[in-house]
């Protein structure tokens, strides 16, 4: 797209010109000739961007394949050891050759094009010159042109062999950038922030943090709604553990409390107004998310944990935040200390590291809300309290925590607990000892994770 605004519109501009002042020294020259010649080259030369678009989806085609294997390539580097240890090698590396065989005959045919395009361009420029040489000759032999202006005539038409090529060119880069606009264009319209929906109303005067008042949501190709009719309330300066079977929908509800989606049908509240009403740059001010897929960025340590902020923490505040965060100092420091740089995606950190790395980026920033999912699943139960007592003291004594976790010693910690089951139904709200005795998926937690410990313990 930049090479078609650039050298594009250099080509068209120049191109442009040509083809109005050479026609005009050919029509004073030779008029007869001139109406013979130059409008079949333009029509022409016009008449392939028309011709082509074609070439436009086959350059999409490439530029997919293309962002596939790469895409590809990225995974089967960062899970190598995933490959060797199952010996995939064989199959996943016929895959990759297979894919990259796609992407070779799209090129090809693209290149097919490409071969046949601006030399069939030139080519009829050499039928034109063949032409004005035939036709002019036979006039020069009749007396009725100057063989001076049948040679200024060849010189002139020559000079229309560039913007002929030109056009071709220009062609070429436009229906490339067309397939990368629509490409773009498709990538912005899935990531297009949510709007704000209108609002005039009055803040409710019941001081919750959020208040959800029969919500309903369903993920798009799933036969059941994620939730239906959900009732539930999150007063604020309290932590809510958040638990429930696999597919209950616990990660769907911190997207939806940090509006990354919004509800089919129903009202969050925030603080007394409609969630939808405000946009999510607004809700980023207030409100942090932090998903549990956690995510490294090829940079240094010191850069990861400030991303995005204007004014950089210094080392000494970051040096206590990784280890209360269980991060030892000496490695870090033998590794190159703050300014260790991280392989991409961060693969030469374990899930673990990856982990309180992603939490370490969140506890720098200060918001009235903290949406947390099941941050601890890489750590084990030591770590996790000592993780737990960093989120304590990192986190504003004011603010909402919202915590997602299947892991009973970290929902104990909780002031409340929200028990989802598996239709997305609430199961139990209320305190953590009265969950205890209530919920019937805590009971079963309970004696899973009491069969697991004992497991451990015989095994020590």
């Amino acid at each position: 797209m930049r090479m078609t605004a650039g050298i594009g519109s250099l080509m068209v501009i120049d191109a442009t010109i040509n083809f109005i002042f050479f026609p005009i020294l050919l029509y004073m020259l030779n008029p007869t000739l001139m109406w013979m010649i130059v409008p079949p080259l333009l029509i022409i030369s016009f008449g392939a961007i028309i011709l082509t678009q074609r070439l436009s989806k086959y350059y999409e085609t490439v530029q997919d394949l293309t962002a596939s294997l790469s895409g590809r390539a990225f995974e089967l580097v960062a899970g190598v050891r995933v490959i060797k240890a199952f010996r995939k090698e064989r199959p996943i590396h016929g895959e990759f050759i297979h894919e990259s065989k796609k992407l070779r005959d799209a090129s090809l045919q693209v290149a097919r094009y490409q071969s046949l395009f601006v030399p069939g361009l030139d080519f009829v420029l050499s039928i034109a010159l063949c032409w004005s040489l035939l036709y002019g000759g036979w006039q020069v032999m009749e007396g009725h042109m100057p063989l001076s202006n049948l040679i200024a005539f060849q010189l002139y038409l020559n000079h229309m062999d560039w913007p002929m090529m030109a056009i071709g060119w220009f062609i070429q880069m436009y229906r490339q950038s067309e397939a990368s606009e629509r490409r773009v264009v498709g990538f912005a319209e899935q990531t297009n922030p949510l709007q704000a929906a209108p609002w005039s109303g009055v803040r409710r005067h019941n001081q919750l943090t959020f208040e959800l008042e029969s919500v309903t949501y369903a993920h798009p190709n799933q036969p059941r709604p994620q939730f239906k009719n959900l009732i539930c309330q999150v007063t604020p300066r309290t932590w809510l553990g958040v638990t429930g079977p696999v597919g209950s929908g616990k990660s769907t509800l911190l997207e939806l409390l940090s509006r990354q989606r919004d509800p089919q049908s129903g009202v969050i509240y925030f603080e007394g107004r409609p969630l939808s009403s405000i946009v999510p740059a607004e809700v980023r001010t207030q409100i942090l998310y932090m998903p549990q897929e956690s995510f490294a960025f090829s940079r240094s340590i010191r850069e990861n944990i400030a991303l995005g902020l204007d004014v950089k923490p210094p080392d000494n505040k970051l040096w206590e935040l990784l280890e209360d965060l269980s991060f030892d100092r000496e490695a870090l420091l033998e590794r190159g200390g703050l300014g260790t740089t991280l392989g991409e995606r961060g693969v030469n950190l374990s899930g673990g590291q990856k982990q309180r790395l992603s939490l370490g980026r969140g506890l720098v920033r200060q918001r009235k809300v903290y949406l947390l999912d099941d941050l601890f699943s890489h750590v084990d139960t030591e770590t996790e309290g000592k993780l737990v007592a960093a989120l304590k003291k990192y986190i504003p004594p004011d603010a909402t925590v919202v915590l997602v976790s299947q892991r009973l010693e970290t929902l104990r910690r909780c002031d409340e607990l929200l028990v989802l089951n598996e239709q997305g139904e609430l199961e139990f709200k209320g305190l953590p000892a009265e969950g205890m005795a209530k919920s019937k998926f805590l009971k079963s937690l309970e004696e899973l994770q009491h069969v697991e410990l004992s497991s451990v313990e015989r095994l020590a």
